[in-house]
């Protein structure tokens, strides 16, 4: 229903790249609604082509329907910040190792 309400306010062509990105690149097998509500946040702004108003609404949908953004876990996020560099400098090699690769993807190095 929250995506629903949002696709209304700010049109299916605004929402569709976000939405593909979610469940393509940042939903694992476990993620639940709460985890899904997090990631297409997070998405957001973290998109250049949403604005913080934009974000917001979004936000707002999901609350109507009694979704909220999980807390960020600081010592989570800073672990996969220090890992993204760490293995920027491997993504330049690639080394044709599909492991590598992967994560490359996943800290947008690729």
């Amino acid at each position: 229903r929250a995506i629903a309400l949002s696709v209304q306010s700010l049109t299916w062509e605004k929402m569709k790249f976000l939405l593909f990105e979610v469940a393509t690149k940042r939903l694992r097998s476990s993620s639940d609604f709460r985890d899904y509500t997090t990631q297409v946040l997070r998405a957001c702004e973290q998109n250049k082509e949403f604005s913080v108003s934009e974000c917001e609404i979004i936000e707002g949908h999901f609350e109507n329907v009694g979704l909220k953004k999980s807390a960020p876990v600081a010592r989570e996020e800073a672990f996969f910040d220090n890992f993204c560099k760490l293995i920027s400098q491997r993504c330049e090699s690639l080394d044709n190792d599909p492991s590598v690769k992967l994560m490359c993807s996943k800290c947008g190095h690729l």
